[in-house]
């Protein structure tokens, strides 16, 4: 059974939960510093203080990038992605074709 391809979106999302938990479990236990963590992941202490209130208040909820569930400003309707580029072509070539 295949299954469908991972979006890079989610790719990076599950990435960052699962280097979290490692972070936060090894800061947890004692064996890193705050500081060790966010090293490890590649942010500020701050940063990292903040996804531990995050986590803690809302679980691995509060670690989801909420940009990814938004419909971008900047999505083409469905009207201009219908269009092949060969229809805008011939759609364009009567214009195209005056200027000559």
């Amino acid at each position: 059974m295949q299954h469908a391809p991972i979006s890079r979106a989610r790719y990076v999302q599950e990435n960052r939960k699962v280097r979290f938990l490692e972070a936060y479990d090894g800061w947890n236990e004692g064996r890193l510093s705050q500081a060790e963590a966010a090293q490890i992941l590649g942010q500020c202490e701050r940063s990292f203080r903040r996804h531990i209130e995050r986590y803690e208040s809302d679980g691995l909820q509060g670690l989801l990038d909420k940009r990814l569930s938004k419909v971008s400003k900047r999505r083409a309707g469905v009207a201009e992605v219908d269009v092949t580029p060969q229809q805008a072509y011939l759609d364009l070539l009567p214009e195209l074709e005056q200027v000559a």
